[in-house]
């Protein structure tokens, strides 16, 4: 866990301590909402009610932005992901950090579900196979 840039050793501890077992999420989409960081989404006669949840962790949800923050800042292969967001995908600051803690979240379920170590440069396979297809 603590190969993941910006998860340090107290990071990946309160993670481990919360999360427990991995198992327990359907989907990375269920653990996303569970840390607090993805909107609900609520469409009722072409009015969006969307907010976010008042039921999450407000410890992941802080592990996992500081961590965005922290890899945001140094120099590894998230802040290459982190730039790409901001240039070929255009997003604002602050939307390419809740994505860049998204995709940390999700990098670290699928360390404690499966046990194997960070893949650094996964996000560019994907981006690869999808050109392809």
């Amino acid at each position: 866990m603590k190969s993941v840039p910006g998860v340090g050793p107290i990071s990946s501890v309160t993670i481990l301590s919360i999360v427990i077992d991995g198992k327990r999420f359907k989907s990375s989409n269920h653990y996303l909402s569970y840390c607090g960081l993805v909107k609900h989404k609520k469409l009722s006669g072409g009015r969006s009610y969307g907010r976010r949840l008042p039921r999450y962790s407000r410890r992941l949800k802080g592990v996992y932005v500081s961590a965005a923050v922290r890899a945001a800042s140094g120099e590894n292969p998230l802040r290459e992901y982190y730039e790409y967001l901001l240039n070929e995908k255009k997003l604002p600051v602050y939307n390419a950090k809740n994505a860049l803690a998204r995709y940390i979240a999700k990098i670290s379920l699928g360390i404690i579900k499966s046990g194997e170590k960070y893949k650094p440069y996964k996000w560019r396979e994907t981006k690869k196979g999808k050109e392809a297809a």
